[in-house]
Protein backbone atom coordinates (compact mmCIF):
# COMPACT_ATOMS: atom_id res chain seq x y z
CA UNK A 1 0.00 0.00 0.00
CA UNK A 2 2.35 1.94 1.05
CA UNK A 3 4.39 1.25 -2.38
CA UNK A 4 1.38 2.54 -4.31
CA UNK A 5 0.82 5.44 -2.51
CA UNK A 6 4.78 6.62 -3.06
CA UNK A 7 4.23 5.92 -6.57
CA UNK A 8 1.18 7.92 -7.16
CA UNK A 9 2.66 10.50 -5.43
CA UNK A 10 6.07 10.49 -7.51
CA UNK A 11 3.67 10.35 -10.96
CA UNK A 12 1.51 13.75 -9.35
CA UNK A 13 4.57 15.51 -9.09
CA UNK A 14 6.03 14.50 -12.37
CA UNK A 15 2.31 15.81 -13.80
CA UNK A 16 2.75 18.86 -11.77
CA UNK A 17 6.18 19.44 -13.40
CA UNK A 18 5.40 18.78 -16.89
CA UNK A 19 2.32 20.85 -16.81
CA UNK A 20 4.33 23.98 -15.48
CA UNK A 21 6.80 23.57 -17.93
CA UNK A 22 4.16 23.72 -20.58
CA UNK A 23 2.36 26.24 -20.00
CA UNK A 24 5.39 28.70 -19.89
CA UNK A 25 7.01 29.67 -23.06
CA UNK A 26 10.39 28.59 -23.28
CA UNK A 27 13.54 30.54 -22.46
CA UNK A 28 14.35 33.75 -25.17
CA UNK A 29 17.16 31.98 -26.55
CA UNK A 30 19.47 33.96 -29.92
CA UNK A 31 23.07 32.85 -31.21
CA UNK A 32 25.39 33.53 -29.03
CA UNK A 33 28.61 33.31 -31.19
CA UNK A 34 29.27 36.70 -31.19
CA UNK A 35 29.42 37.55 -27.89
CA UNK A 36 32.17 37.05 -25.41
CA UNK A 37 33.25 34.12 -23.27
CA UNK A 38 32.03 35.51 -20.24
CA UNK A 39 28.50 36.96 -21.06
CA UNK A 40 27.76 33.79 -22.86
CA UNK A 41 28.48 31.57 -19.72
CA UNK A 42 26.36 33.98 -17.61
CA UNK A 43 23.36 33.80 -20.51
CA UNK A 44 23.52 29.91 -20.77
CA UNK A 45 23.53 29.88 -17.05
CA UNK A 46 20.44 32.08 -16.87
CA UNK A 47 18.85 30.01 -19.54
CA UNK A 48 19.37 26.86 -17.61
CA UNK A 49 17.53 28.42 -14.50
CA UNK A 50 14.57 29.67 -16.41
CA UNK A 51 14.30 26.00 -17.60
CA UNK A 52 14.78 24.95 -14.48
CA UNK A 53 11.92 27.23 -12.77
CA UNK A 54 10.05 28.65 -15.70
CA UNK A 55 7.53 30.38 -13.89
CA UNK A 56 9.56 32.13 -12.22
CA UNK A 57 9.32 35.83 -13.47
CA UNK A 58 12.32 37.47 -12.18
CA UNK A 59 14.93 34.79 -13.62
CA UNK A 60 13.41 35.90 -17.08
CA UNK A 61 13.32 39.65 -16.51
CA UNK A 62 17.60 38.52 -15.35
CA UNK A 63 18.10 36.68 -18.59
CA UNK A 64 17.04 39.86 -20.05
CA UNK A 65 19.19 42.55 -18.35
CA UNK A 66 22.09 39.85 -19.54
CA UNK A 67 21.08 39.52 -23.35
CA UNK A 68 20.69 43.64 -22.97
CA UNK A 69 23.96 44.04 -21.10
CA UNK A 70 25.50 42.12 -24.54
CA UNK A 71 23.37 44.71 -26.74
CA UNK A 72 20.84 41.98 -27.77
CA UNK A 73 18.01 44.22 -27.20
CA UNK A 74 15.66 42.16 -29.37
CA UNK A 75 16.69 39.27 -26.93
CA UNK A 76 16.45 41.42 -23.50
CA UNK A 77 13.01 42.96 -24.76
CA UNK A 78 11.25 39.33 -25.49
CA UNK A 79 12.54 37.69 -22.06
CA UNK A 80 10.91 41.17 -20.23
CA UNK A 81 7.37 40.64 -22.16
CA UNK A 82 7.85 36.88 -20.80
CA UNK A 83 8.79 38.20 -17.14
CA UNK A 84 5.34 40.70 -17.45
CA UNK A 85 3.27 38.40 -18.70
CA UNK A 86 4.26 36.09 -15.76
CA UNK A 87 4.25 38.74 -13.35
CA UNK A 88 1.27 41.40 -14.39
CA UNK A 89 1.40 42.95 -10.71
CA UNK A 90 5.17 43.84 -10.73
CA UNK A 91 5.84 47.28 -12.16
CA UNK A 92 9.25 46.50 -12.53
CA UNK A 93 8.92 43.96 -15.89
CA UNK A 94 6.98 46.77 -17.21
CA UNK A 95 9.17 49.27 -16.99
CA UNK A 96 12.27 47.19 -18.16
CA UNK A 97 10.18 46.26 -21.14
CA UNK A 98 9.47 49.68 -22.01
CA UNK A 99 12.83 50.71 -21.77
CA UNK A 100 13.71 48.01 -23.90
CA UNK A 101 11.12 49.11 -26.54
CA UNK A 102 12.49 53.05 -26.23
CA UNK A 103 16.10 51.92 -26.65
CA UNK A 104 15.31 50.15 -29.64
CA UNK A 105 13.56 53.34 -31.10
CA UNK A 106 9.55 51.95 -30.42
CA UNK A 107 8.44 54.93 -28.06
CA UNK A 108 4.58 54.57 -28.87
CA UNK A 109 4.88 50.62 -27.79
CA UNK A 110 6.97 51.81 -25.04
CA UNK A 111 4.82 54.90 -23.62
CA UNK A 112 1.69 52.05 -23.54
CA UNK A 113 3.63 49.49 -21.18
CA UNK A 114 4.81 52.82 -19.19
CA UNK A 115 1.65 53.80 -18.96
CA UNK A 116 0.79 50.38 -17.15
CA UNK A 117 3.80 50.06 -15.20
CA UNK A 118 2.99 53.69 -13.66
CA UNK A 119 -0.69 52.61 -13.12
CA UNK A 120 0.91 49.67 -11.50
CA UNK A 121 3.35 51.99 -8.98
CA UNK A 122 2.85 55.58 -9.37
CA UNK A 123 5.68 56.19 -6.90
CA UNK A 124 9.10 55.39 -8.78
CA UNK A 125 10.28 58.83 -10.28
CA UNK A 126 12.68 57.30 -12.86
CA UNK A 127 9.32 56.37 -14.81
CA UNK A 128 7.99 59.57 -14.66
CA UNK A 129 10.85 61.03 -16.26
CA UNK A 130 11.26 58.55 -19.23
CA UNK A 131 7.61 58.63 -19.80
CA UNK A 132 7.64 62.68 -20.12
CA UNK A 133 11.16 61.89 -22.54
CA UNK A 134 9.46 59.38 -24.48
CA UNK A 135 5.78 62.00 -25.38
CA UNK A 136 8.42 64.37 -26.10
CA UNK A 137 10.36 62.49 -28.63
CA UNK A 138 6.43 61.49 -30.08
CA UNK A 139 5.53 65.38 -30.33
CA UNK A 140 3.61 65.76 -27.39
CA UNK A 141 5.24 68.58 -25.28
CA UNK A 142 2.08 68.99 -23.25
CA UNK A 143 1.54 65.26 -22.31
CA UNK A 144 5.18 65.26 -21.91
CA UNK A 145 5.48 68.48 -19.41
CA UNK A 146 2.43 66.67 -16.99
CA UNK A 147 4.43 63.58 -16.61
CA UNK A 148 7.58 65.88 -15.42
CA UNK A 149 4.99 67.42 -13.25
CA UNK A 150 4.32 63.90 -11.68
CA UNK A 151 8.28 63.43 -11.34
CA UNK A 152 8.26 66.87 -9.57
CA UNK A 153 5.31 66.59 -7.35
CA UNK A 154 7.55 62.97 -6.20
CA UNK A 155 10.78 64.88 -5.78
CA UNK A 156 11.00 68.77 -6.17
CA UNK A 157 14.46 68.99 -6.73
CA UNK A 158 14.73 66.34 -9.67
CA UNK A 159 17.46 67.67 -11.90
CA UNK A 160 15.59 65.34 -14.97
CA UNK A 161 12.30 65.91 -13.98
CA UNK A 162 12.97 69.65 -14.44
CA UNK A 163 15.01 69.92 -17.30
CA UNK A 164 12.68 67.70 -19.44
CA UNK A 165 9.58 69.94 -17.87
CA UNK A 166 11.96 73.14 -19.13
CA UNK A 167 12.07 70.74 -23.04
CA UNK A 168 8.45 70.76 -22.59
CA UNK A 169 8.03 74.28 -22.00
CA UNK A 170 10.16 75.43 -25.16
CA UNK A 171 8.71 72.66 -27.39
CA UNK A 172 5.13 74.64 -26.39
CA UNK A 173 6.69 78.23 -27.34
CA UNK A 174 7.27 79.30 -23.38
CA UNK A 175 11.21 79.90 -23.40
CA UNK A 176 10.09 82.60 -20.46
CA UNK A 177 8.66 80.07 -18.21
CA UNK A 178 11.40 77.52 -19.80
CA UNK A 179 13.95 79.80 -18.02
CA UNK A 180 12.01 80.27 -14.89
CA UNK A 181 11.53 76.13 -14.39
CA UNK A 182 15.64 76.09 -14.92
CA UNK A 183 15.93 79.00 -12.62
CA UNK A 184 14.57 76.72 -9.73
CA UNK A 185 17.69 73.92 -10.12
CA UNK A 186 20.45 74.77 -7.58
CA UNK A 187 23.70 76.58 -8.82
CA UNK A 188 25.80 73.66 -8.01
CA UNK A 189 23.97 71.20 -9.78
CA UNK A 190 24.13 73.48 -13.17
CA UNK A 191 25.96 71.42 -15.87
CA UNK A 192 26.95 72.54 -19.46
CA UNK A 193 23.20 70.73 -20.91
CA UNK A 194 21.67 73.85 -18.23
CA UNK A 195 23.33 76.61 -20.20
CA UNK A 196 22.77 74.66 -23.60
CA UNK A 197 19.29 75.07 -22.85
Amino acid sequence: MACRLGLAALVCCLVACTTESTHQPPPVEVDLSQVGAESTAEIRALIAEVKRVPSDAGQRAALGAAYERSGMLHAAEGCYEQAAALGPDEPRWRYYLAVARARRGNFEAAVRVLTTAIELDASYLPAHVRHGDWLLELGDPDSARAAYDRALALDGASIAARIGAARALLRSGQPHEAVRTLEQIDAGQRDSYFYHL
